[in-house]
């Protein structure tokens, strides 16, 4: 049961917003509904209660005009603070990354802008106390960047890392930290003039690290190659916390466009050295059940027939039946079909509370460990509008298996009109959910209220 966008209404689940709008939670545990009156994340004033049904976004809207995460796009969260204290850091579509510093854990942090200046900084890494921030084509390293914020003193200048990372993807990356300590970073086609494409090497003459796959290079830029091949677009990146081995999860994207509405964007968990093919751009899935929230599984797979070209890397020659049984045989199955164009992209574990941090706001155990929430920032071309939401997949230990796929979170869209795209989130270490929304200029933070007839577990 997920309630009425309309009505603000909220089960178990609470959220804390910095503006515009108010997502409804929803998810499988809720059982009864109630109203509740609103606290900005990380802004200077208060929501009054939300009263009215037909008034209520739109008061909403006017008084939260001037946000103060403008782009809010891929977050991270420092893990070596003493509690209560929480730090996370917003990356940006726009010049500017920011911090969300809560020393009383509170919930209610003061927000500050760390860096200006720079060229989209979409999305974030934290390792060590040191903040990782990538361009479209530039790795930058801040280090001791905690320590500054802590102080109060501006960041040091950065140390480029990679520039160019890959002269041909004028994309945004994304950027996560294994278990390992190397940085995992999406590479996504290769585009000119005359089109896209994927399998070319990034480096002429360097096999070892190719278009449309996700690499990893040490801190210092080293060792700088693919792991994982064919996957077109990159949304979001992240590893199982709860296993030392580099159990890696993420999501990949079709194409915003016409050709591709019937085939679903994906999400994938597997251990992060094994050699694996995804097979884009050939091969393509559509997953079972209703197109809005897919069924339990990866679906169905078959070549694409929008393809002409037979000589991509990994896109045998011969006949259409040929093609699909490539693709059958030959490629990795993803976990979860997450439903057509629904624009995938960050995605984490749940973790909940960290030792030495309030437990109030924690979420049933059964998040803990396996339950991966998906942001779908939506897509603006298909008039059916899929995504525009947060979903959450539950997956088993080891092989990756899909039991659960349930929506969390929506409401971004009134009408079929969007006011807002979620686009990441992020576990705060007192165990609450931080979700970045750029087109609201937004971070809400949710939480979970025990005072419920749940039993938690």
């Amino acid at each position: 049961m997920v309630a009425d966008i309309q009505e603000i209404i909220f089960s178990n689940f609470q959220l804390s917003k910095q503006r515009s709008g108010s997502p409804q939670i929803g998810e499988e545990v809720t059982r009864t509904a109630q109203r509740h009156s609103h606290v900005p994340y990380s802004a200077e004033t208060d929501f009054e209660e939300l009263l009215s049904r037909d008034k209520g976004l739109r008061d909403c809207r006017k008084q939260y005009k001037g946000d103060k995460v403008p782009g809010a796009r891929y977050l991270t969260v420092s893990k070596v603070l003493r509690p209560p204290t929480s730090l996370a850091y917003v990356g940006t579509n726009t010049s500017e990354v920011h911090a969300l510093l809560d020393l009383q854990g509170s919930g209610r942090p003061q927000t500050v802008r760390v860096l200006k200046n720079l060229a989209q900084p979409n999305s974030v890494a934290w390792y060590n106390g040191t903040l990782f921030v990538a361009e479209p084509n530039r790795l930058l390293r801040y280090n001791g960047a905690d320590d500054c914020v802590l102080s109060g003193k501006p960041l040091p200048a950065p140390v480029v890392v990679l520039s160019p990372i890959a002269p041909l993807d004028p994309n945004s990356k994304v950027i996560g930290f294994g278990p390992d300590g190397r940085l995992y970073i999406s590479i996504n086609a290769a585009c000119t003039s005359t089109g896209c494409s994927c399998g070319g090497q990034v480096i002429p003459g360097n096999d070892l690290l190719t278009y449309c796959s996700i690499a990893y290079l040490l801190p210092n830029g080293t060792d700088f190659r693919s792991e994982i091949k064919g996957i077109r677009k990159t949304g979001g990146l992240a590893f199982d916390p709860s296993s030392t081995a580099p159990f890696i999860a993420y999501t990949s994207q079709m194409p915003d466009d016409a050709a591709y509405r019937n085939v679903d964007d994906l999400f994938y968990y597997q251990f992060v050295y094994a050699l694996t093919d995804l097979g884009s751009p050939l091969c393509q899935w559509t997953g079972r059940g209703s197109p809005v929230v897919r069924s339990i599984g990866p679906g169905n797979v078959t070549a694409d027939s929008n393809l002409t070209v037979t000589s991509l890397l990994n896109n045998p020659a011969g006949t259409s039946k040929a093609r699909n049984a490539y693709c059958q045989d030959n490629i990795v199955k993803p976990s979860q079909a997450l439903g057509p164009q629904v624009g995938a992209t960050g995605m984490r574990f749940y973790t909940g509370a960290q030792p030495g941090y309030n437990t109030g706001v924690e979420f049933p155990k059964r998040f803990v460990n396996f339950t991966a929430f998906v942001a779908e920032r939506g897509s603006l071309t298909n008039p059916q509008r899929p995504g525009f939401r947060v979903a959450s997949v539950r997956v088993t230990n080891g092989n990756g298996t899909s039991t659960s796929h349930v929506n969390f979170a929506s409401g971004w869209l009134i009408n079929g009109v969007p006011w807002g795209r979620p686009v990441d989130v992020q576990p705060l270490l007192d165990g609450s959910l931080l979700i970045s929304d750029e087109l609201a200029g937004a971070v809400y933070r949710v939480t979970y209220s025990k005072s419920s007839n749940l039993d938690g577990t």
